[in-house]
């Protein structure tokens, strides 16, 4: 139970679902309750929160400190094997 939980909670503080979540909550307020600027706020917030993030120059200015934390491969190594991680597993005698 509270593994689902979490993962709910998790996947709902993403950036898509937490715009749609303010803006929901903004149409909530404006329609069902006397918060009506409250609510207009809300909608405009979400929709420009989207709206920024949405933009190719936000989103590489936002990854730029994530993607120049490790420095890029130097092709004048010899590379002898490659090895490819993934979360699967196969077993196979004539793959070793």
């Amino acid at each position: 139970m509270l593994f689902t939980l979490k993962k709910v909670i998790g996947n709902m503080l993403l950036p898509l679902p937490l715009m749609l979540l303010i803006i929901g909550a903004g149409l909530a307020l404006l329609w069902f309750s006397r918060f009506q600027k409250t609510g207009k706020i809300f909608i405009s917030i979400g929709w420009l929160a989207l709206l920024l993030l949405s933009l190719q120059p936000v989103a590489d200015r936002l990854l730029r400190p994530i993607e120049s934390t490790y420095p890029t491969w130097n092709n004048s190594q010899k590379v002898d094997y490659i090895v490819v991680l993934g979360g699967g597993y196969t077993w196979n005698p004539q793959w070793a």
